[in-house]
């Protein structure tokens, strides 16, 4: 729920200023990770960090399209697919250093 109610405001905040939504989103989106480090051991104080997280995580992400399909110009179509890319590189690359995690 978050993360949809973060994707379109983002969306909204995009569309007025979208290098500062992803300045004031990457600041945030720090504090909300580091709260989730902080509040372990409480279950409330975590669930809010948590919200934040997936409230900001996707709010950013139409900034960042934005910026990059505007930067790419006559390349924005092939430019859209590295936000993906990225995401699928960091899930292999996750599973795999899990994988020898489990392993060794």
């Amino acid at each position: 729920m978050t993360s949809a109610i973060g994707t379109f405001a983002g969306g909204r905040l995009a569309d007025r200023n979208a290098s500062g939504t992803l300045l004031v989103g990457n600041v945030v989106l720090v504090l909300a990770l580091g709260g989730l480090y902080l509040s372990g051991p409480h279950p409330l104080l975590g669930a809010v960090a948590l919200a934040a997280w997936g409230l900001v995580g996707m709010g950013i992400t139409p900034s960042l399209q934005l910026r990059v399909i505007s930067l790419a110009g006559e390349g924005g179509d092939l430019a859209a697919t590295l936000g993906a890319s990225a995401v699928n590189a960091g899930i292999a690359s996750g599973a795999a250093i899990g994988a020898g995690t489990v392993a060794a």
